[in-house]
């Protein structure tokens, strides 16, 4: 045996050492033969160990207030004028025209942005509350007070409402809404709804830098509006013991993000998901199938290439919200077929758009009460301010799903009022 063979033997020993040490550790074996920084080694670690996408940045982590070696070069970052004029936005080259675009003072854009708490220590811009989700845990809403929902709807309206969203999105855009968002599903042999956990959570001061930085904008100031719409609650995510008391088990705080309950959030969500629409309706293409989103609602759906391809296309779609920095909710995965009732953001789609049988029963029986009664009041259980306007909502929302139902609905609720 020669030199060469007593090489490639002692190669082979190290390199079997190496993986028999790694499988007790449940890492990779190969990530000790090639370097840290190669493209997908964070994100085959990160699907190994349990973590998501690549190393999340320190919470309070500020390029503008913070400057480091690694944002340096991104500091310098021009922007491209050309593509701002061409969707329509404002021009603004640096801190000193945003400040005359929105008309602030300096001290007053550090009091609204607030990335690090230091300007007004102990006020938040922000009213925060908590309210229970369906299931378990509970929902943190962050409302902007007055000053700071003027200048985040002066952003949504001059600048997140220009940009472009792909055809997959039907939520918060205009002219689009949950029919639009059903109707391409109607008549299909398989439909498969999957739902992203904590969507507005996971689009992060980061992300939400590298929209506007997509949109034309320099360093500089996308940073600067990133600030603007960002927030870290400071509730954060409360887990809370059932039934004894109230009692708090543990306060996570938040990671800088788009809070629920900006006007500006929607719009950045569904541009922080772009590239994401993209990859998986080329993949709904490849299945032959048919791909829409409302906010976190994913919906697939498709004839019989689509369910004989069922396994592998799903293990690719986790696979790719997994590399996009989202994680899916597992208990939300829904397979409807066309035996049983299937429906897609509340709109059933087995033969045509209509509504839910119990919703119609619901404001039937509403009626019924009414006429019983002879008070349109004594059925305002929850206390809606103007519970008629309230009544002719719902029963628009049937009209437009099924004509026939909501006009003996209107008919009825005519002879009422």
């Amino acid at each position: 045996m020669g030199c060469w063979g007593w090489a490639l033997l002692i190669a082979g020993v190290i390199y079997l050492g190496i993986c028999l040490w790694s499988r007790s550790l449940k890492l990779p074996p190969w990530l000790f033969l090639r370097p840290l920084d190669t493209p997908g080694t964070w994100q085959t670690l990160g699907k190994r160990v349990g973590n998501v996408g690549y190393p999340e940045p320190h919470p309070n982590q500020d390029a503008q207030f913070k400057p480091t070696p690694r944002n340096r070069k991104i500091r310098q970052s021009p922007g491209d004028a050309g593509k701002l004029k061409s969707f329509g936005m404002p021009v603004l080259n640096s801190t000193d025209e945003i400040l005359r675009w929105l008309d602030l003072d300096f001290r007053a854009f550090l009091a609204l942005a607030d990335p690090t708490n230091r300007i007004r220590p102990g006020k938040s811009n922000y009213i925060e509350w908590s309210v229970p989700k369906k299931r378990n845990g509970i929902r943190i809403i962050c409302s902007p007070k007055p000053r700071l929902k003027g200048v985040q709807h002066k952003i949504k309206e001059a600048i997140l409402d220009r940009a472009p969203v792909h055809a997959a999105a039907h939520g918060f855009v205009r002219d689009r809404s949950i029919v639009t968002n059903a109707s391409a599903h109607v008549g299909k042999a398989l439909v498969v709804n999957l739902d992203l956990r904590n969507f507005f959570d996971h689009v992060r001061y980061p992300k939400v830098v590298g929209i506007f930085r997509w949109l034309g904008y320099n360093s500089e100031v996308s940073r600067c509006l990133a600030q603007l719409c960002t927030y870290q609650p400071n509730l954060g995510r409360i887990n809370q013991k059932r039934g004894d008391d109230d009692s708090v088990r543990f306060v996570w705080r938040a990671f800088r993000h788009a809070v629920q309950g900006a006007p500006t959030s929607p719009m950045l969500a569904n541009l922080a998901v772009h590239r994401m629409d993209r990859r998986l309706s080329g993949l709904a293409k490849r299945f032959d199938a048919t791909y829409t989103r409302y906010a976190d609602d994913l919906t697939f759906s498709g004839d019989e290439p689509f369910k004989r391809g069922m396994i592998r296309f799903l293990s690719i779609a986790k696979l790719i919200i997994r590399e996009e920095g989202f994680s899916m909710n597992y208990r939300k995965t829904r397979f409807m077929r066309p035996g049983e009732r299937q429906e897609v953001t509340g709109v059933i789609v087995n033969e045509k758009t209509n509504a839910r049988r119990e919703d119609y029963d619901k404001l039937r029986a509403i009626i019924h009460n009414v006429k019983k009664a002879g008070s349109l009041e004594s059925q305002n259980r929850d206390g809606h301010a103007d519970f008629k306007a309230h009544l002719l909502g719902r029963i628009g929302h049937v009209s437009r799903l099924n004509p026939a139902r909501g006009q003996r609905l209107l008919n009825a609720i005519r002879d009422l009022c």
